[in-house]
C-alpha cells in the first residue's frame, strides 16, 4: 500500500506486541521485541514525518487485568512519540477485532483515542463503524487475512485523507 502511495516505509512493529506487550520467539520471531513504547526511540531515529502506531489487541488481556496501567503506557507512547517527534504527523489507529465488541475493547479503543487525541494525533477508529467481520479472519481465529487488512488499509486512507 505505501508503495503505490508514494511513501517509503519503514515498519517497526513487532509480531505479538501492544503498549504493554512484549514478545518473543513465539510472536516475533525473536528472542525479545519489545512493546510500542520501547520502539519509540528507533522509530524517531528513523526521521520520518508521519508515524502511524495501529493495532493494541495484544494488550486485551492486560486491559481486562490492569486497565489503568495499560491506558498509562497508551499515554506515555503518543506523548513520548510527540516529544521525540514534536513535528511529525502522528496517526493513531484504534485495535481492531471481528465481531462483537467486548466492554474491554470498547474501553481499550477509547483510551487510545483519548490519547492521541491529548498530543494532537489523528485517530482512526475500525470500530466505528466496523471494519472487519469474521470472514476476514484467518482459520485460528485470532489474525486477520488479507481481505481484513486491506479491509483496514482502506479505512486508514479514508480518514487521513
Amino acid at each position: 500500500m505505501s508503495a503505490s502511495e508514494g511513501w517509503f516505509e519503514i515498519n517497526v512493529g513487532r509480531g505479538g506486541t501492544g503498549y504493554v506487550t512484549t514478545s518473543d520467539v513465539s510472536g516475533c520471531g525473536k528472542q525479545y521485541c519489545p512493546n510500542y513504547d520501547q520502539m519509540v526511540r528507533t522509530a524517531e531515529a528513523a526521521n520520518v514525518s508521519i508515524v502511524l502506531v495501529a493495532g493494541g489487541q495484544n494488550d486485551f488481556i492486560a486491559w481486562a487485568t490492569n486497565p489503568t496501567k495499560v491506558s498509562a503506557a497508551i499515554a506515555k507512547t503518543y506523548a513520548d512519540l510527540r516529544e521525540g517527534m514534536p513535528n511529525a504527523r502522528i496517526i493513531a489507529v484504534g485495535p481492531s477485532t471481528a465481531g462483537g465488541f467486548a466492554t474491554t475493547v470498547v474501553e481499550f479503543d477509547a483510551a487510545v483515542q483519548s490519547a492521541a487525541a491529548s498530543v494532537g494525533a489523528e485517530y482512526v477508529s475500525l470500530l466505528d463503524p466496523p471494519v472487519l467481520d469474521p470472514s476476514m479472519l484467518i482459520p485460528d481465529g485470532s489474525q486477520i487475512n488479507d481481505a481484513g487488512h486491506a479491509a483496514i488499509a482502506a479505512r486508514v486512507l479514508q480518514s487521513i485523507g
